[in-house]
Order: structure tokens, then sequence, then C-alpha cells
């Protein structure tokens, strides 16, 4: 199986990163797409079986291709579009003849409608990524989206995010592939946010650190996903009022990693034999 993946949504994620390095490491042949390469320069480079792109990344040249060679299946990352972005969509590769193998987003209930097969691959925590043996002591690590939630906690703090458009106004900015880094430095990380999902800041954090928390106004939707993402019910996970984490550090290792969500992708294919390396390698992270 040759893989051909568009490196999308770089300042948030990792997937189509780690995605890439997996499945080259079980067998695949993978290659990452960078935007100075043009879609017809790459495919005729790569001749791929599969095509991995985020929709913003569906370009004229990228579709132009795919009419002109009908052996590549498009594998298309919907995580972000609302239903009347996703009908333009739909519309627009029906009047090129061009199906979707599958349609995937990174959050339960995204309440999206096609006829294409919508598949689950949540965010998951890159234990690829490098990490770094601890150099300060503060208190918490207080992770923003926005300049409203700079409200501070306990007396050592700082205010953190991957979010560049407030990185004015925090103590720390950096892209998610360098923060992990940071969380050795935090006795506690507190998320202030949460929005439709988890984000993989999130699952990288809860990866580190044994004691990650949400203070958010009303946690009735955060913790519903957390019980349907732990297979529990009506209980509290990751509670700063009670500082409590619950399990979900070892939750996350066991089931939650970047492992697991190349899993799901491999799943939707006929791919036995780089499903079962792919277990065995997720077996011995296990011991």
């Amino acid at each position: 199986m040759k893989f051909l993946i568009s490196h999308y949504l770089q300042e948030h994620s990792t997937e189509s990163l780690y995605f890439n390095s997996i499945l080259n490491t079980v067998g695949c042949k993978s290659t990452i797409w960078n935007d100075n390469v043009s879609a017809y320069d790459i495919l005729d480079l790569v001749k791929p079986d599969i095509c991995i792109t985020h929709y913003k990344k569906v370009s004229m040249d990228l579709v132009s291709y795919l009419q002109e060679n009908r052996g590549i299946d498009l594998v298309l990352n919907i995580t972000g579009i609302n239903q009347d972005n996703l009908n333009t969509l739909d519309s627009k590769l029906k009047e090129l003849s061009i199906t979707p193998k599958f349609m995937f987003s990174n959050y339960y209930d995204h309440g999206l409608v096609t006829k294409s097969n919508i598949v689950t691959i949540l965010h998951g925590a890159d234990i690829l990524l490098s990490k770094s043996p601890k150099q300060y002591d503060v208190d918490y690590g207080i992770f923003v989206d926005n300049t409203d939630q700079l409200k501070p906690i306990g007396e050592t703090y700082h205010f953190i995010s991957d979010n560049s458009k407030i990185e004015d106004k925090i103590d720390i900015y950096l892209p998610i592939y360098r923060l992990t880094h940071l969380y050795p430095n935090y006795n506690n990380i507190v998320f202030k946010y949460f929005q439709d999902g988890l984000t993989q800041t999130f699952y990288d954090a809860a990866a580190v650190s044994d004691n990650v928390f949400f203070d958010i106004v009303d946690p009735t939707e955060l913790d519903a996903h957390l019980n349907k993402l732990l297979g529990t019910k009506n209980e509290k996970h990751c509670d700063i009022q009670t500082k409590d984490s619950g399990s979900i550090k070892e939750a996350i290792l066991s089931k939650h990693t970047c492992l697991h969500r190349t899993k799901t992708l491999l799943s939707q294919f006929s791919a036995k034999e780089y499903i079962d390396k792919l277990q065995n390698m997720i077996e011995g992270k296990k011991q």
C-alpha cells in the first residue's frame, strides 16, 4: 500500500505526521506532501494508492489529477467543516465523478450528513514526539485558547497555548509538536476550554502528566465526552474541584495514542498484515 498524506493542521495537530511515520514503520510506503510541491508533481512522483488530505487542502489540481487517474482512493479529514460547506464539497466532487473512499472526523457527534461514509478517528497522544526532563517547577500550566480564559490559578502558573493568534498575550506559545517538552515542568495542567471535542494537546498532556484537569463553566458536555472515551457512566474525570484525574493517563496510553488512531485508519482498508504489525507495536508499548 502506498500512501500520500498532505501535511495538514500543522499548528494544532501532528496527525498527518504520525500517520506517515507509523505507516512506514509497519511496512506501507507513505510520503508527506508539503505545500511547496504541486499536486501533479507529487502524485506523479509517488503514484499512491491512497491520498489522505484535509478538506481545506482540496485543490482543483488535486481533483483534476484524481479525475484522470481513477485508481487512487481519496480520504478526507473533514474536522471543522460545517454542513453547508460539506454540501458544497459533496456537490463539487459529484460533478467531477469523484467518490471519496471515506471521510473522517476527529470528534464524536459531529452531526454531519453526507452520502460518503464518515469514520471517527479521534485525536490521540503523539507518543512519537520527543520529550525533555524536568527543568523547572511551577504549580500550574494553564492552557488557554483565547484571552477571556486568562484567569490565574495557584501561586505559580504560566498561561500556555498553541494558538498563535494570542501569542503576545500569554507566557508561552509553542506549536503542538514542541509542547511535550513543557509538561514535566508543571505539577498540574489545566485546560480552560473544551470545544466540540478533546484536542491533541489534551491527549499529549494526559499521556505525560498525572494531574490533568479542566476548569470550564459547564462541564456537562465534557463529562459526557470523557465517559464515552473511557467507557464509564456518569463519572467525573479530570475534575479540578476534586483534583481527581481518575485513570485518564492509563486510559490514554492503553487505548488512545497515535498508534491506535493509525490502526483505526488502516481498519478501513484490506490491510490485515499491516494491522497485525501495528497491534504488535501497541502490545509492545504496554509492556
